[in-house]
């Protein structure tokens, strides 16, 4: 485990299965360099606005992006390599972080099959499915969420963020699951009421299109199912998640195409939700490259925001040297790593693990789910995540008090 471990770790204790061996794809050589030779750069917390413009300029750097809050940019040189880039901006006292700004690839594959099949995860009785694969599962290898939907729901005002390629608020099942922010919602439309950098917030944002739109049809497929494991309504109908009574954040930074996935729209993303103060974020989603920069987004959320990282689907020993999948592997305290076991308890062989690296795992195959347009199965550590994400969402409601940084 890391270092530092805070008590919600200890509480999300799932039934079933050893932490070892159970997604994410490598990313594609030429995809996994540095995303077109741009550089990411953190800026500390006190450097002010002036000398954040005046940086770039005097080490001879274009700026391509700068988010919201200003401390982020991503930029490329004039003229130099990526590599005296970084090593520029390493050198400066008022750069907290830098690394190449790399794409990352979502956590597993989904098989589209609407239905209306048992959800092993939440509760086990041994039934056979036949998802991404035929499995037979074993009674009781579960997280005894047919036991916690008897007590409790979740509440409204706990939210989790999905950081994805976006969620399908049409959907039936997740229609009354959206946040909402009070202030846009309430606002003139085309107005950034609440003074935040976004116009028309209401629910979340599209850092991929630096829009509101947070359901592109034919992209959102991983999101909607991530949603749905963690929060599809209890009404009768569908399927229902880990904690159907609390809110979803949507926020994009990943699609099918070549543009979008990079890490500094990732770190837009948490920054984002940690403005709001969000403590739960769903990251089913990971690469190869380890980034200084993307860390030190998430260590700076680590007051509001655990995160939740899909531990990855290569079948790497995270405890041994590269490769390995981050942010899963970042050695972050607010990061919580998932692995993946099967229906009858065992860890995939697909998934990574490790004693040290690895924190949980959970039900990660044959996982049925919300999908645009209907419903499906999915497997992967993508679909062990949400699982856990939703028991800490729970764990909130009933432990007052409790945050990513205790």
């Amino acid at each position: 485990m890391r270092a530092t471990r805070h008590s919600l770790f200890l509480a999300l204790v799932l039934a079933a299965g050893a932490i070892a061996p159970t997604g994410v794809t490598a990313a594609d050589p030429a995809v996994a360099a540095a995303a077109r030779d741009e550089v990411l750069v953190r800026y500390r917390a006190d450097v002010s606005v002036a000398q954040r413009r005046a940086i770039p300029r005097d080490l001879g750097l274009n700026v391509v992006s700068e988010s919201a809050t200003g401390r982020t940019q991503v930029v490329v040189g004039r003229g130099i390599s990526p590599a005296t880039v970084r090593r520029r901006l390493d050198a400066d006292p008022r750069v907290l972080a830098v690394a190449p700004n790399y794409q990352r690839e979502l956590a597993d594959e989904i098989t589209a099959e609407p239905g209306f099949s048992s959800e092993w995860g939440i509760h086990n009785i041994g039934q056979r499915l036949s998802g991404t694969q035929t499995q037979t599962g074993i009674s009781d290898i579960d997280i005894d969420g047919l036991e916690a939907l008897r007590i409790t729901h979740g509440e409204a005002s706990i939210v989790v963020a999905i950081i994805d390629d976006g969620v399908d608020f049409n959907h039936p099942d997740l229609e009354d699951r959206a946040w909402t922010n009070p202030d846009e919602a309430a606002g003139d439309p085309g107005v950034d009421d609440d003074d935040n950098g976004f116009v028309d917030d209401i629910h979340g944002w599209d850092f991929c299109n630096d829009d509101a739109s947070l359901h592109d049809a034919g992209q959102d497929s991983h999101g909607t199912h991530v949603a749905g494991t963690i929060a599809a309504s209890l009404d009768g109908s569908g399927v229902v998640g880990v904690a159907p009574g609390i809110r979803i954040m949507a926020l994009k930074f990943i699609d099918d195409g070549s543009t979008c996935g990079s890490d500094g729209m990732a770190v837009d993303a948490i920054d984002y939700a940690a403005s709001f103060g969000v403590p739960i974020i769903n990251a089913s989603w990971g690469g190869p490259q380890r980034s200084t920069a993307l860390e030190a987004a998430i260590f700076d959320a680590r007051t509001h925001s655990l995160l939740v990282a899909a531990a990855g689907n290569q079948g790497w020993n995270m405890d041994g040297e590269d490769p390995k999948s981050y942010p899963a592997a970042s050695l972050n305290a607010n990061i919580l790593s998932v692995a993946w076991i099967k229906q009858n308890g065992q860890l995939d062989t697909d998934s990574n693990y490790g004693a040290t690296s690895v924190d949980i795992s959970a039900p990660g195959g044959n996982i049925l789910s919300t999908l645009p347009g209907g419903y499906g199965f999915g497997s992967g550590t993508s679909m062990a995540t949400p699982h856990v994400a939703g028991v800490a969402a729970r764990y909130l409601q009933t432990n007052t008090g409790a945050s990513a940084a205790t």
